[in-house]
């Protein structure tokens, strides 16, 4: 994120950081000059939601005025784009379009259903995932 609060001050003519903490002070934010200094020269690592709100109603601008989203880098220091949201429903918008996100096949896939009862849920059976010979230590597990 590019952190934008002093090209949005000097456009409110707002040009140092102590004009900046005077007007902050009208809006009853009060933070050190220290603290008004770095946020004038970098980027902040915390901000906190409230304090962000006072930020903003200052030079009377949005969240989206003060922050910029920027592309990812990786450890090679290489732009990487964020990735796309998939489109089409997500399991959310499923649910409450009353359809089940996942089916019962979905969520069974690798397990047996045994003929017993879930405690509880009469009627139901249980499911356990099903044993492959060789991988619990050789040999199959009894029921």
């Amino acid at each position: 994120m590019k952190w934008n609060l002093r090209m949005v001050a000097a456009q409110r003519d707002l040009w140092r950081p102590t004009e900046l903490l005077e007007a902050f002070k009208t809006v009853g934010f009060t933070p050190s000059l220290s603290k008004v200094a770095a946020m004038w020269s970098g980027t902040p690592v915390t901000v906190r939601l409230d304090d962000l709100d006072k930020i903003c109603a200052v030079p009377n601008c949005t969240v989206g005025d003060l922050l910029q989203a920027e592309p990812l880098e990786d450890a090679a220091g290489e732009s990487e784009e964020l990735p796309k949201a998939p489109t089409g429903a997500r399991p959310a918008d499923a649910r409450s379009a009353g359809q089940p996100s996942h089916t019962a096949a979905e969520l069974t896939d690798g397990c047996e259903i045994s003929s017993g009862s879930v405690p509880g849920l009469p009627g139901l059976g249980s499911a356990r995932p099903n044993r492959v010979p060789g991988v619990y230590g050789g040999a199959e597990e009894s029921s």
